[in-house]
């Protein structure tokens, strides 16, 4: 074999060892972005989740509350006063102290 042709193999097989490795290296850097993009488009979801959950919950607190009140009102015989009486301190009703 002539020195050309060795150097020739020699410098093939270390350009083909780089190349394998460029193209090894792009391949797992776009593996983990794609990775990165997925674990965060999860932690989003979740956060969106976790918001909706905590506004059906307050939601929900806010109906059984009322619905609470209201059964309370109607078993107990109170009534709502839709017409307030207010007086004044100058009024003859008041009683004497």
């Amino acid at each position: 074999m002539t020195k050309n042709k060795l150097y020739t193999i020699y410098y093939t097989l270390l350009a083909t060892v780089l190349l394998t490795g460029v193209i090894q290296t792009v391949f797992e850097g776009s593996l983990h972005i794609a990775h990165g993009r997925k674990v965060s488009q999860l932690e989003q979801e979740k956060k969106t989740l976790l918001q909706k959950q905590s506004d059906l919950q307050n939601q929900l607190a806010l109906e059984l509350s009322f619905s609470t009140i209201d059964q309370y009102t109607t078993d107990h015989g109170y009534y709502a006063i839709s017409h307030p009486i207010s007086m004044g301190t100058t009024a003859h009703s008041i009683a004497s102290r």
